[in-house]
């Protein structure tokens, strides 16, 4: 089967990389040549970047890049680190390919598919690193709750009693905010 994974060759290949991958998921192999699991993996890996079009398959060799495998804090082989938007999301140690695969799916979602990247400069899009659990709006309505506003297919937020919200957003990770746009319909 074809692979679309591409090895990286120097230690600088992986920030560039990520950045060019912009709001695609973006799957790297940690792997060493001397190491039973990740031959094992191998063909999996590939037939999972086969399936998974529009996200990015690269590999590491820890050997040839050392710095690379110790600024990511790899230890173990074979790892995979899921990053989206240069972040790490995600993280699997060992051979599993029904537990990579798994984690591949929760975070490939339908707007890999989509190639536009917000229109102002600079502006990505948060909402994969929205902590729902830890997030709440203090006014929402009983028919149109928090989780709707969250919702891209479909859904809205609304107050329960006035034209302000009181939104309170969590991350999963750090996040340095400068300003924040919403989607909102004219009458809703």
């Amino acid at each position: 089967m074809a692979s679309r994974i591409r090895q990286l060759q120097s230690d600088t290949d992986l920030s560039t990389e990520l950045a060019n991958a912009g709001s695609k998921l973006v799957v790297v192999d940690y792997f060493a040549t001397w190491c039973g699991p990740c031959r094992a993996i191998a063909p999996a890996l590939a037939e999972l970047s086969v399936r998974f079009p529009m996200a990015v398959f690269l590999s590491v060799d820890v050997d040839q890049l050392q710095d690379t495998a110790r600024k990511e804090g790899v230890t173990a082989m074979p790892t995979f680190i899921l990053y989206r938007q240069t972040a790490k999301v995600d993280i699997q140690k060992g051979a599993d390919p029904n537990a990579l695969e798994e984690k591949i799916k929760k975070w490939y979602t339908d707007s890999d598919a989509d190639t536009g990247d917000s229109p102002v400069k600079g502006h990505m899009d948060l909402s994969f690193l929205i902590n729902k659990a830890g997030s709440e709006c203090l006014n929402e309505s009983d028919d149109h709750t928090f989780e709707h506003g969250l919702n891209p297919k479909g859904g809205y937020l609304e107050s329960d009693c006035d034209e302000q919200l009181i939104v309170k957003l969590a991350f999963n990770q750090p996040v340095k905010l400068h300003s924040l746009t919403m989607m909102c319909h004219e009458g809703e």
